[in-house]
């Protein structure tokens, strides 16, 4: 057993007499002992507090945007999404998950643009399909991008690289890569 006196400053721990950052082992068990209102409740992981706006709302905002020259809406609010992250250490694990849409989700295309993409839309990752995280909760943000960002931050530490194109990795198949939301790219 060990023991250290630690302090807690921007999501890390330092140790009080050296200063020096120190990580937790994975699978590590400790007891932590905080001084009084050292715990709190956690918020939400990702980003919170999500402003949801209405269909018309969003549709208002599309149409007043000057650089949109077309836009359609994919999917309406509540439908779901699937997406995969594999990691391989110590083994090969493929992570896939459950979304909601939050919010009607659209595609658009720029002045310049020669493909359309993926407008905002407040979204959610409601599930651990695989079973292959000991612990889950539910993952926010503002778009899938972010989504899938806030989800690969939030399980596997940034070890990697949190960055995707939506198009190509969120399907409503998880099973079938045709249906991948790159199928609505085409105006």
């Amino acid at each position: 057993m060990e023991s250290k006196n630690l302090i807690y400053i921007n999501g890390h721990f330092y140790e009080k007499k050296t200063g020096v950052r120190l990580e937790l082992q994975e699978g590590a068990e400790i007891c932590v002992v905080a001084t009084d209102n050292g715990f709190i409740n956690a918020s939400p992981a990702g980003s919170w507090p999500l402003e949801i706006i209405s269909s018309e709302e969003k549709e208002l905002e599309l149409k007043n945007d000057t650089e949109i020259i077309a836009y359609k809406k994919v999917l309406n609010k509540g439908s779901f999404l699937y997406f995969y992250i594999s990691r391989t250490s110590p083994k090969k694990v493929r992570h896939e998950f459950k979304i909601e849409l939050l919010e009607d989700l659209y595609m658009y295309r720029k002045k310049h643009g020669e493909e359309g993409d993926l407008y905002g839309c407040a979204c959610v990752v409601k599930e651990n399909i695989s079973k292959s995280l000991s612990y889950f909760e539910c993952i926010y943000a503002r778009s899938l991008n972010e989504l899938y960002k806030n989800t690969f931050v939030h399980f596997f530490n940034n070890k990697g690289n949190p960055a995707c194109n939506a198009i190509d990795r969120f399907c409503e198949d998880l099973q079938n890569e045709a249906s991948s939301l790159r199928k609505y790219r085409v105006f």
